[in-house]
């Protein structure tokens, strides 16, 4: 299943975002194995990108975006713009944190 976002939605997800009106296509593999593509402004922050994955498949803790390619890389600077941090029509990761108890689930059922 893939959900399109329109421009609009890209601005929506910033509430800071202000400038350039160049987009991109990423896509999000999400850790339940579905992938969601959606645009961006390339002067939208990786923090804006963590926080709509987030609210798109929750989970109890929390998760790194990784940057596919190999090996993956982990995406740590959240005040970097998308075009910063070299994400430019890519594709994401969201890669649960390994600290959990087996009998406890990893995502949340909201």
């Amino acid at each position: 299943v893939f959900f399109f976002f329109k421009q609009k939605t890209a601005y929506e997800i910033s509430l800071g975002l202000v400038g350039s009106e160049m987009c991109i296509r990423d896509s999000i593999r999400l850790h339940n194995g579905k992938t969601v593509n959606i645009e961006v402004n390339t002067d939208m922050t990786v923090q804006s990108i963590y926080d709509f994955v987030s609210k798109t498949a929750p989970v109890k803790g929390k998760f790194t975006l990784m940057a596919s390619g190999f090996p993956p890389k982990a995406i740590t600077d959240m005040k970097q713009t998308v075009a910063g941090a070299g994400l430019s029509s890519s594709t994401l990761i969201q890669k649960l944190s390994q600290c959990r108890h087996f009998n406890q689930p990893i995502y949340s059922s909201s």
